[in-house]
């Protein structure tokens, strides 16, 4: 048994250090791509905003999303509020309400969705398909999600121009999750998540949506910040349902649609509270296990025959499913095991294997943020939830086991609740 934890902790160390490699890899894939400008062609892009319940965020995005710098005839804005919201009250006016009473620019829209069930890719479907009936062809329009709990700079969509280039069909906007780091208590535990998940979006995302060192690699996207030209939205027929940025993802691997990341992040809400960053968690590990549904949605996008590279997906989609779901707590596990057993050797490999996955990025992140385009974190506020990382790390499980739970009833009987992540 000691050796089989061994080489378990030796591989978990190695697959540590391997991330921290590819951060700082992606960290000068951003600089280098700041650089480069490849468009003065002005794209027209759609710009889809699910609003649901965003008393907190819709004004100030709002009036960010006014303030845009681009040619107003090259977009247009849609907020897509939902029935649903009607079901639980609001404190004062609700989102439907607070957008019903602004006087919008001509190139600004709601579009409602009239009904109470279905998620967020419900909403952006019925969007989808109602906006599209205006266009004779959307193949060269370019449609980006955006969320109310992010920021949004003036040159956004400036941004996304210069990066777009004829091979490249979807673009992503890197996540950065520190936007509400400085409200969050100081002593509380949810405090290290946005450090731990802006670090995994820089060492993991970026790299696996590049598609970089490894190519079998599944991908996934963000809902939000991802831009994607209207050719493939056709082709896939709109989103996929439930989950529209995992499942999105996992299709354009299978139907080999390149994708590009935009060198600027966007930096959004985290979670408030334990009890909400476990119940997102939960929704997450749910839209990453639905990898067989899209497996056998291929056909309907126009893949025909079932391939190796295919099937490396699926495998690959199998073990990162699973690795997601234990790694945390395989720390945990071994940490206690060699604890019990009075063995320094394992211990020390996997206490290394987890102050090099939570505490020295949680310092890189706060040291750096300057470098990635989001101001900078105060330190002193950082230094206790940077100490409090490796706890978090190691309890994760808490979420994803909900979701494999929610997965299993969904699997079983059809059952699904899909949380809406509560805004601080």
């Amino acid at each position: 048994m000691q050796t089989t934890l061994f080489i378990i902790s030796v591989v978990l160390l190695i697959n540590t250090l391997f991330l921290l490699f590819k951060y700082c890899y992606a960290l000068r894939l951003i600089k280098n791509r700041r650089t480069t400008s490849h468009n003065s062609y002005k794209n027209r892009f759609i710009l889809l905003c699910p609003v649901y319940h965003e008393e907190i965020n819709i004004l100030r995005f709002y009036n960010q999303l006014k303030k845009l710098k681009y040619p107003t005839n090259k977009y247009d804005i849609y907020f897509i509020t939902t029935e649903r919201e009607k079901l639980t009250p609001a404190v004062g006016k609700n989102t439907i309400e607070i957008l019903d009473a602004l006087k919008m620019p001509n190139n600004f829209h709601i579009i409602h969705y009239p009904y109470t069930q279905g998620y967020k890719a419900e909403q952006l479907n019925y969007a989808y398909k109602n906006i599209i009936r205006n266009y004779k062809n959307i193949d060269s329009i370019f449609f980006a999600l955006l969320d109310a709990d992010s920021d949004v700079p003036q040159n956004y969509l400036h941004n996304i121009n210069d990066q777009i280039v004829p091979n490249i069909q979807v673009y992503q906007q890197p996540v950065a999750w520190l936007r509400n780091f400085d409200q969050l208590s100081n002593f509380s535990l949810v405090k290290s998540f946005p450090l731990l998940q802006t670090y995994f979006s820089i060492a993991y995302e970026i790299p696996m949506i590049e598609q970089l060192f490894n190519h079998i690699r599944i991908r996934h996207f963000i809902g939000n910040g991802i831009t994607i030209r209207g050719s493939v939205l056709k082709k896939f027929n709109g989103f996929p349902s439930l989950i529209e940025d995992t499942r999105f993802g996992r299709l354009c691997s299978f139907a080999n649609i390149s994708s590009r990341i935009i060198p600027y992040f966007g930096n959004v809400d985290s979670a408030p509270r334990l009890t909400i960053l476990i119940k997102q968690l939960s929704v997450w590990f749910f839209g990453t296990s639905l990898f067989i549904k899209d497996y056998k949605s291929m056909k309907a996008i126009g893949v025909k025959h079932i391939t190796y590279k295919n099937l490396a997906f699926i495998i690959y989609a199998i073990f990162k499913t699973f690795r997601w779901l234990n790694e945390g707590l395989a720390h945990l596990i071994i940490i206690i095991i060699a604890l019990w057993a009075n063995d320094t050797t394992i211990l020390s490999i996997i206490i290394c294997s987890l102050l090099l996955r939570t505490i020295i990025p949680s310092i890189m992140i706060v040291a750096y943020t300057n470098k990635i385009h989001i101001a900078k974190i105060n330190i002193l506020s950082a230094i206790i939830p940077i100490f409090l990382s490796p706890i978090l790390y190691m309890i994760d499980w808490l979420g994803t086991y909900l979701g494999l739970m929610k997965i299993i009833l969904y699997k079983l009987c059809g059952r699904i609740t899909l949380y809406k992540t509560e805004r601080s």
